[in-house]
């Protein structure tokens, strides 16, 4: 699935037979995008955690936005008592070597997560920014592949 902006609505789309707990996911995942798409300027999320060369900001940008995005899906799976799945989908997300998965550990070393129904008291939804940029620029300069790359 996938969020998208057309004529200034929101909207998700989504994979029609996909299983409830997936679509689940999914659908939390891409409604935090639009959350972040009505709360964040990107221009500003851009020069919080941009870098010298564009991919590697380009990398920051993606870590940032899909990292939480991970992190809101798991957590609600969490809190919603599908516990097995959620780990599951935990574990996946650990074993990502890209900007979802390496985003979703930076999220989750911020906030921990509650893995019972007890209420979240600290989570990126009200913290700006979300993450302290300079873990992100330390894990994008692990990440980039450019030799060039000065950052």
């Amino acid at each position: 699935g996938f969020a998208r902006r057309r004529w200034g609505q929101y909207s998700i789309l989504m994979e029609n037979g996909a299983p409830r707990l997936v679509s689940t996911d999914t659908m939390v995942h891409e409604m935090t995008h639009i959350w972040q798409y009505l709360n964040w300027d990107d221009s500003q999320i851009i020069s919080i955690f941009g870098m010298k060369c564009a991919d590697c900001t380009a990398i920051a940008r993606d870590m940032v936005y899909e990292g939480m995005a991970m992190w809101a899906a798991i957590q609600y799976l969490y809190q919603i008592g599908e516990t097995y799945f959620a780990a599951q989908q935990e574990a996946l997300a650990e074993q990502r070597p890209d900007v979802y998965g390496i985003g979703f550990k930076l999220y989750r070393e911020q906030y921990p997560l509650i893995k019972d129904s007890a209420l979240i008291k600290y989570s990126p939804f009200n913290s700006y920014p979300p993450l302290e940029p300079e873990k992100v620029r330390e894990a994008v300069k692990r990440q980039c592949q450019k030799v060039e790359c000065q950052c």
